[in-house]
């Protein structure tokens, strides 16, 4: 039996017939060599040289695939009643989002957007309409 300490862990190994069988400090065997020439070269930390220096960068490697889709954009929609020249719209969105306006046939219909702030969106139309507002953050 003989005792090689590898990186603070004692390795014991055995020769019999040929056949090296290496265990660790516990006695549980890791590996079993059979070597097919007659030398038999055993490394440890004290005979491996300082590191080379880095290598060539290789090209890059091909794009990956599409992430999950995310969850959909937030929307808002607001129905006016009765015709109006100024609709005025607090969405607590937190954001400045898409407006379309639709009068109430469904037709889209287009007016002046303000955003004073991003809760709040203003349309002014040059007629009064009633109709619905759509907004999508």
């Amino acid at each position: 039996m003989n005792d090689v300490d590898l990186a603070g862990e004692i390795l014991t190994y055995t020769e019999s017939l040929g056949v090296i069988e290496v265990r660790s400090d516990e006695g549980n065997l890791l590996t079993v060599f059979q070597p097919t020439a007659d030398v038999v070269e055993i490394v440890t930390p004290e005979l491996i040289g300082p590191q080379g220096p880095q290598g060539v960068v290789g090209p890059p490697g091909p794009p990956g695939p599409p992430g999950p889709q995310g969850p959909p954009a937030p929307e808002f929609e607001q129905t006016f009643a009765t015709a109006q020249t100024v609709w005025t719209i607090v969405h607590n969105l937190d954001a400045y989002p898409v407006v379309t306006t639709y009068d109430l046939y469904g037709f889209e219909i287009s007016g002046d957007v303000a955003m004073p702030d991003r809760n709040t969106v203003v349309v002014t139309f040059a007629v009064p309409f009633a109709g619905t507002a759509r907004l999508k953050a």
